[in-house]
């Protein structure tokens, strides 16, 4: 956006936040936390806790993989960027929740 044109996004936020907090970087996150808690709670739990470091840390790289890769191809276009990882990220908890619990 040209600098003499004033910001005319109604939340008030600069669309390079929504580009940086992508649905992918959200679930990242939630792996993140996944995975420390995991890792502090192994004696705790008597090995259990080390199953979600086996579910999440695939998961982490996975997301990374796809982040890196919707926001290299689609640039600057944040509504794109943000249906497509909404909809990879469905289809990833899908897909576990049918591997798993089924």
């Amino acid at each position: 956006m040209p600098s003499d044109q004033p910001n005319t996004n109604p939340f008030g936020s600069t669309p390079r936040w929504f580009r940086m907090l992508s649905p992918c970087v959200l679930a990242i996150g939630f792996c993140c936390i996944v995975i420390i808690t995991s890792i502090l709670n192994i004696d705790k739990s008597g090995g259990w806790s080390f199953g979600g470091i086996i579910v999440f840390l695939p998961a982490l790289f996975l997301l990374w993989i796809v982040d890196f890769f919707t926001k290299a191809i689609l640039k600057d276009k944040v509504l794109y960027i943000w249906i497509v990882e909404l909809l990879l990220v469905s289809i990833g908890i899908w897909y576990l929740s049918i591997r798993f619990y089924v």
